[in-house]
């Protein structure tokens, strides 16, 4: 076999592969998407942009917490390789399961951020987004303002 001919049998093979792992991720955001939309109770819709901002800052942060863990597990891994002493399956280990946690986290967020994506649509096609809570408040007659502090001098 040439060169050329394995360089296009590997891309080939590697088109391929992103193919069906891409099938694979979009079943299991659907899949999760059923889950959340089917569980009890039903999660509210979102109706406004700072529900939407509370969503996407929640699974930001999941996957931040998980992809630090991994960071932590490779130098673990890359330390212990060199080192014959050491184990390097269980810091292997490690390193499958942290990523293997971050798929999950995600494919959770995607889930979620198709279900923002779908309600945050009609809020704006509507064009009648429902103001947060706090906004609400101070549109409210009822909201006061704090009196200013004065400082004694």
């Amino acid at each position: 076999m040439s060169k050329k001919q394995y360089t296009q049998l590997t891309a080939s093979a590697n088109g391929e592969l992103a193919r069906e792992i891409q099938e694979i991720t979009s079943d299991a955001i659907t899949q999760a998407m059923d889950a959340i939309t089917s569980s009890e109770p039903e999660p509210s819709s979102i109706h406004n942009r700072h529900e939407a901002y509370g969503v996407a800052a929640e699974h930001y942060s999941k996957m931040l917490a998980v992809t630090k863990s991994i960071g932590k597990d490779l130098d673990g891994l890359l330390s212990t390789l060199p080192r014959p002493k050491y184990s390097a399956v269980e810091a292997m280990s490690s390193v499958v399961n942290g990523v293997m946690a971050l798929a999950d986290a995600a494919i959770e967020a995607a889930a979620q951020f198709r279900r923002t994506l779908s309600d945050l649509y009609e809020v704006e096609e509507q064009g009648h987004e429902e103001p947060a809570e706090y906004e609400q408040a101070s549109l409210d007659d009822s909201f006061d303002e704090a009196p200013a502090n004065e400082e004694e001098e």
